[in-house]
């Protein structure tokens, strides 16, 4: 996924930086 900084902020996605 490159475009994870373009989802919502998901239960288990915390490691993803949230822009």
């Amino acid at each position: 996924m490159n475009n994870n900084a373009n989802q919502p902020e998901l239960p288990g996605l915390s490691h993803y930086p949230k822009s």
